[in-house]
């Protein structure tokens, strides 16, 4: 059994364990105190030293008084504590003294110095067994000898004597009974006050290589035990092994230990490998920190520590070794572990098991790419419907997304048990399709924009309840979202309707008397609006225009004062082709925190324009080389850096990072898994600097915004091989949705959070 879960004593302190209760946990704590072996040599920090001194006194006080008379031996027992002087750090043995002056010999009758020479024999017998006679049952320790002459201690031979296995086992119990016999030359009055106790304090344990832990005489033990039964275990050779760092959910299996007990024991969880050096790598996981012997070569990996369960009510020094397979593919890591009590500490009972006890099985490690976005859920749509916009609510618990080829919108959770909800629209719109979706900054009211016919609705988010409905407006918008002013009683809405004048319709969603319509803005020169988005602060509507631009293209952009009572565009479009040099993708246009910019997705480029007077326009060169063309855009959540997304004809650059405040490029990553021109979105987390580039055949991958901008595997976004389609990304609070088009489903990850 090795007992390595030091949260046992913490949150059980009076609980024993049984032999091989918690034998699987051994790489739960992998604790601390493992020896450090870099280029610039070692530093042996393994199993420090315990808190207690090494010395300790069996105190006899005034029944340690022997009247020896003419024949014969006095025996005496004692019931000895010395509990709390037994030292942290088990002692490998201990001696036992007599010091001369603790003894001291007088005439049997009168107590005075009797004038001549003689002999002292002291004989001790120890047994932990409290309701047992020493003196009856224990064996003897050799016998301690003193020397006199007159009443003066001349000698005493042996100095100490070595306790016997049975005399250790007593002294670290702490509570045992004691036997003192004494024996002399001739009729004496001995009197003894003390014994002294030394315990031996153990070297601490130090490997300095997978090799030394391999060597260790308990870890051979096992390995022949593994052996014997038909199993095998080594770790593989080499000094170049394959770099491993990076995140990993791991799941662990005992399928072997010599008493059964813990046989099929399972545990998972978290670990994290970093700082890898030539013959060492850092891990931490399930609260513990430590450092590792690596051995191994490009496909396999060999792992050793020697770590200590300090805290734990079965005190153990540990080996831990894995041999593991690397997958270059995926990251993942296969293979077997072997975990070896190589010391006890901190007692013998034999509830804790004893050194040499072993586990055997089989672990492995899946690459969760640094932990930045963990899959949670794929939710299943029904075969009728194929996932089109989607949005999710500013709290990230509620989500909504329509169907390509008719009006339903459904509502879904986004959390357990991930719950789908048909929105009800009335039966009066029976509509062919939904134009945009989008909830008011306080999640509270969901907008629906049919088309065919052309209506909002404003639904309570919550149950779903109509709150007004309105059926006069032309909504032929391509934009996804609307969104709704602060008191969230408005949404704006493009209309783009070949039959009637281009504007912005502004829709009251409310449940007020006012008329449905608040106002119609007429766009300059009839160009038709694409995509529109509100500032922050609600004070100014951004507007794609696209002005003889490719369909869903926008070749102008226009500001609009959308104050309540005279809303008004407050300066002439801005040219995109002319002013800005390139032609921005509607769909991508980002407000920047504090309203002061907006920021396009252009050829070639991401375009910057300030929102005030000159409103000044700036290019952002995020290419590396020609083709290089920003398809999608997403702000942190904390403002401070924009990705985006970046459709490649030569696959050299796939993603980048803005710094907001600078408007400098301060990263750009070939992204493994997304393709060469496959990014086809990006969805930021609002509570993490992690962003997540999606590409068109259900993969996504995350990425760190910040230093050291670590990178995910590919992460799948399909569970049938054939129904691969991407279809759009949405992100609030900790949560991001994918769709997926084909199967038809809608993916969740979630942003991890600290273990």
């Amino acid at each position: 059994m090795v007992c390595t879960m030091f949260e046992v004593a913490m949150n059980e302190p009076n609980h024993t364990l049984p032999k091989g209760a918690v034998l699987s946990y051994a790489i739960r704590t992998l604790l601390i105190g493992v020896a450090a072996c870099f280029a610039g040599g070692c530093t042996p920090s393994q199993n420090p030293g315990g808190g207690g001194d090494s010395s300790a006194f069996l105190d006899l006080g005034s029944n340690g008084v022997f009247d020896v008379g003419e024949e014969g031996i006095l025996t005496r027992q004692f019931a000895i504590d010395i509990s709390n002087e037994i030292p942290t750090e088990t002692p490998e043995s201990a001696t036992l003294s007599l010091a001369a002056a603790d003894i001291n010999v007088a005439d049997g009758s009168s107590g005075t110095d009797v004038g001549t020479s003689g002999v002292v024999v002291v004989t001790l017998r120890l047994i932990s067994d409290l309701n047992t006679n020493a003196c009856e049952a224990g064996s003897a320790e050799s016998p301690i000898v003193a020397d006199h002459v007159d009443n003066v201690i001349t000698e005493i031979l042996p100095a100490s004597v070595d306790a016997s296995t049975t005399g250790l086992q007593a002294l670290l119990a702490g509570r045992f009974n004691l036997c003192v016999s004494v024996s002399t030359t001739q009729p004496q009055l001995v009197t003894i006050d003390r014994i002294g106790v030394e315990f031996a304090q153990p070297q601490p344990i130090v490997a300095n290589s997978c090799a030394e832990i391999l060597a260790m005489p308990q870890v051979q033990d096992a390995l022949a035990q593994l052996d014997d039964a038909s199993l095998s275990f080594s770790i593989p050779q080499g000094g170049q092994p394959s770099s491993i760092v990076g995140s990993y959910s791991l799941m662990e299996e005992t399928t072997f230990d010599p008493d059964g007990s813990d046989t099929g024991r399972m545990q998972s969880g978290t670990i994290d490998f970093s700082n890898q050096q030539a013959q060492t790598i850092n891990r931490t996981g399930f609260g513990s920190t430590v450092s590792e012997f690596i051995v191994g070569d490009a496909t396999s990996v060999g792992l050793c520590t020697i770590n200590r369960t300090n805290g734990s009510l079965c005190d153990q020094t540990i080996a831990r070794l894995e041999s593991l397979v690397t997958d270059p593919e995926s990251g993942n890591l296969s293979g077997q572990f072997l975990s070896v009590a190589v010391r006890r500490h901190g007692g013998l009972s034999p509830s804790c098991g004893a050194t040499g006890d072993f586990v055997f099985g089989d672990v492995s490690f899946t690459s969760q790419s640094a932990m930045l976005a963990r899959r949670i859920a794929r939710i299943a749509v029904p075969d009728t419907i194929t996932p089109d916009l989607l949005q999710l609510a500013p709290s990230g618990d509620i989500g909504v997304f329509s169907d390509v080829g008719s009006g339903v919108v459904t509502q879904f959770d986004t959390i357990d048990p991930f719950e789908l909800t048909t929105v009800p629209t009335p039966e009066s719109l029976s509509p062919l399709g939904t134009s945009a979706l989008g909830y008011s900054r306080t999640g509270a009211v969901l907008s629906v924009i049919t088309d065919r016919p052309d209506a909002g609705v404003s639904f309570n988010a919550v149950t779903l309840n109509v709150i007004r409905q309105t059926e006069t407006t032309t909504a032929d918008y391509i934009g996804e979202v609307v969104d709704f002013d602060l008191d969230e009683t408005r949404v704006y809405v493009p209309a783009t309707s070949p039959d009637f004048s281009d504007r912005i319709t502004i829709l009251r969603t409310d449940d007020s008397v006012f008329a449905d319509e608040v106002r119609r803005m007429q766009t300059p020169d009839d160009d038709v609006p694409v995509y529109a988005r509100l500032s922050p602060d609600g004070s100014l509507l951004a507007t794609l225009l696209e002005d003889q631009a490719p369909i869903g293209q926008a070749g102008k952009l226009i500001f609009a004062n959308v104050d309540r009572t005279t809303p008004n565009f407050i300066i002439p479009p801005i040219n995109l082709v002319n002013d800005a040099g390139g032609t921005a993708l509607a769909q991508q246009l980002v407000f920047t925190q504090d309203g002061s910019r907006v920021f396009l997705a252009g050829l070639g480029a991401v375009v910057s324009i300030e929102t005030t007077d000159p409103f000044t326009i700036s290019r952002i060169d995020v290419s590396d080389g020609a083709g290089d063309n920003p398809i999608a855009l997403a702000l942190s959540g904390d403002g401070k850096v924009l990705a985006v997304a970046v459709d490649d004809d030569l696959g050299d650059v796939n993603f980048a990072i803005v710094d907001v405040a600078t408007e400098q490029v301060v990263h750009t990553a070939k992204l493994e898994g997304i393709d060469k021109r496959g990014a086809v979105d990006i969805a930021h987390f609002d509570v993490g600097r992690v962003a997540i580039v999606a590409n068109a055949v259900s993969r996504v991958v995350a990425i760190q915004t910040e230093s050291p901008f670590t990178t995910s595997q590919p992460l799948s976004v399909a569970d049938v091989t054939d129904q691969v389609a991407v279809g759009r990304l949405a992100a609030s609070g900790s949560i991001i949705a994918v769709s997926n088009v084909d199967e038809p489903a809608i993916y969740l990850f979630e942003f991890p959070q600290a273990p």
